[in-house]
């Protein structure tokens, strides 16, 4: 009872803290949001539409693009900040009902409400905790059911969701896909694979939608797309938007991009594709190399578990190893790295490498962005030479949390050492069918 008394009055203090930000001017990113959302709204989705972020993120946008037209809020960003404080209060809550299945410290939760990293991603109007939050449903949904038809393919449900909202999202679904093929080959199951139905069906509907609706579209340099590979178009070339080694990610390639930038120049302006191909393939291998291992770990049944460190293998490596990332990409790692901490807190190493790591993000982002344009800057230096050191100092931060992660992740022991000691652990394993 008590820790329900601390929870809510965090939760309490986490809405008025980001209640004061909803009606002041974020990242610029936010004026790119209004202006899709207004394009939708105008225009309709299929002329509207033109990737960098999927289509259900654009109808969202038009949702606060609607609500900005026909109230009179004292600033358009109310309801896109106030659209972003609903899906963080639904995070939260999430959060909660995990830690308190794995029977741990719900309290850990509370940092996701309170810490300075999580504020500043609301206060410039990112919206990765609306993805974030069907990312996190499918581990609530499995966890509590097991492993039947039903359940995956209520869990892949939020998948879909997820999927057709922010890119970051695409490996994930790709790791799950590397996981279920090994499995289906192991044991030739299909039933795994529900988890990966909502996915297909709600994507194929938008290509359908857009194949009546768009007879061709005219991409860069004067490519001409047919409507029905207007949605797939928009998948393959998302990372050939920005191409840059890093776009202002403080990751393992800030350090040279910074080395190797023309001085006056920004980091992002530093690019080399052929470190951009070879790096994109360097990361799929090693999500399948991960994927198989867990597969044979988890007797190629996809566990709730399994699929938590399926997501933070995911979203930990990409943002920090993979090129063209931008400083809101570790949102997803950080969320779900709460709940191994909650586990693991008496690993020292680990836990002081987490912590850092929230706090330098915090930082570099500050440093970078304030809290907002609206806002004075005086608590950090609002500058490009502070944002690059603590830049320069997260990249050699990463690797230890990396390698700490991945150290725990090895030495689990199925459903008994991980922190996820869930009861249906067993029962999956027992109702695995045979490869006869």
């Amino acid at each position: 009872m008590k820790n329900n008394h601390i929870l809510w009055l965090g939760l309490i203090l986490s809405v008025l803290l980001k209640g004061f930000f909803l009606s002041l001017d974020g990242n610029a990113d936010m004026l790119q949001y209004r202006m899709w959302g207004d394009a939708v709204l105008d225009k309709g989705l299929a002329d509207a539409y033109r990737g960098i972020y999927f289509p259900l993120q654009w109808q969202l946008f038009a949702i606060c693009s609607w609500l900005a037209r026909n109230f009179n809020f004292l600033h358009w960003t109310l309801p896109f900040k106030a659209m972003n404080l609903i899906f963080d209060i639904g995070c939260f809550w999430v959060l909660v009902l995990l830690l308190k299945r794995h029977k741990l410290n719900p309290l850990y939760a509370l940092l996701y409400c309170l810490h300075p990293w999580f504020i500043v991603n609301f206060s410039q109007g990112f919206v990765d905790s609306q993805s974030m939050f069907f990312v996190l449903l499918p581990l609530l949904i499995l966890r509590e059911n097991g492993n039947t038809f039903k359940r995956y393919f209520a869990a892949g449900i939020p998948l879909a969701c997820a999927f057709l909202m922010k890119p970051q999202i695409m490996l994930i679904i790709a790791a799950i896909g590397f996981y279920l093929v090994w499995a289906w080959y192991k044991t030739r199951c299909w039933r795994q694979f529900a988890i990966i139905i909502p996915v297909i069906v709600l994507y194929a509907a938008y290509m359908i939608y857009f194949s009546f609706s768009v007879r061709e579209y005219t991409a860069a340099q004067n490519i001409v797309i047919p409507g029905f590979l207007l949605l797939p178009f928009t998948y393959v070339v998302i990372g050939m938007i920005f191409p840059c080694l890093t776009a202002s990610m403080s990751n393992v390639w800030y350090p040279i991009a910074y080395c190797l930038k023309q001085p006056g120049t920004p980091v992002y302006s530093v690019n080399h594709s052929g470190v951009t191909l070879i790096v994109s393939m360097l990361t799929v291998c090693a999500i399948i190399v991960f994927a198989v291992y867990l597969a044979r770990k988890y007797q190629n049944v996809l566990t709730s578990e399994a699929l938590f460190f399926i997501i933070t293998f995911v979203s930990l490596l990409v943002p920090f190893f993979m090129t063209s990332a931008h400083c809101n990409h570790p949102f997803i790692a950080t969320v779900v790295l709460i709940i191994m901490l909650a586990k693991h807190h008496r690993n020292n190493v680990f836990s002081y490498a987490f912590h850092s790591m929230l706090i330098l993000l915090f930082c570099a982002t500050f440093a970078r962005y304030g809290w907002g344009p609206s806002l004075p800057q005086n608590i950090l230096p609002h500058n490009g030479f502070v944002s690059n050191m603590i830049a320069i100092l997260i990249a050699f931060v990463f690797p230890v949390l990396f390698y700490c992660f991945v150290k725990i992740a090895l030495s689990q022991q199925n459903g008994t050492d991980s922190g996820m000691d869930y009861p249906e652990a067993k029962a999956l394993g027992e109702m695995r069918p045979s490869a006869e």
